[in-house]
């Protein structure tokens, strides 16, 4: 079982503001398997009519920051490949806003984004149970900031629980 709480220092520096959604007694394995069911029970609640609305111009709508969860989850298990297979390289950053612009939200319906979800999750929980902590924490470089797969893996546990909360706070309750 993956123990270990993420060291600041193996991960950019924004990451301390996703760190504090960690639960400090579970595992990484334990938190991204309770966390998908969790998630996935928030995003079956989200009424059909809010899927698409945004709480002011120029956001995002909730699919939107649904697929961003993903991308960025996504972009998460290829930094943590690398960096669990020691790889020193430099990976670049992304544009968020872009990959939303591109990311076809309104041909998508939500039980597409949460099948997405949900498959993206289940992958980067079996990526990190073939891990053992030579792998975890190599340190590499992404987006020119240190990076290891043991911060990769809690960022995408606290990165899911912050979009969460916006969702709750901007979304849903001041819509209704």
């Amino acid at each position: 079982m993956i123990r270990t709480q993420p060291n600041p220092e193996h991960a950019p520096s924004w990451s301390k503001h996703y760190f504090k959604y960690i639960e400090e007694e579970e595992s990484l394995l334990q938190s991204m398997q309770g966390q998908r069911e969790v998630f996935l029970t928030f995003l079956k609640n989200i009424p059909a009519d809010k899927w698409d609305y945004r709480y002011e111009e120029g956001k995002w709508s909730i699919k939107g920051v649904i697929s961003h969860v993903i991308d960025t989850e996504l972009i998460f298990q290829y930094r943590s490949l690398r960096t669990s297979r020691h790889d020193p390289t430099n990976m670049e950053g992304f544009d968020e806003n872009a990959y939303d612009l591109t990311a076809n939200l309104d041909e998508r319906s939500p039980e597409q984004i949460i099948d997405q979800f949900m498959a993206t999750r289940n992958s980067s929980i079996a990526l990190f149970d073939g891990m053992n902590e030579s792998n975890l924490d190599f340190v590499g470089t992404g987006n020119n900031q240190p990076f290891s797969a043991r911060s990769g893996g809690w960022l995408m546990v606290g990165h899911a629980i912050h979009h969460m909360y916006v969702i709750e706070e901007r979304y849903l309750i001041r819509t209704e």
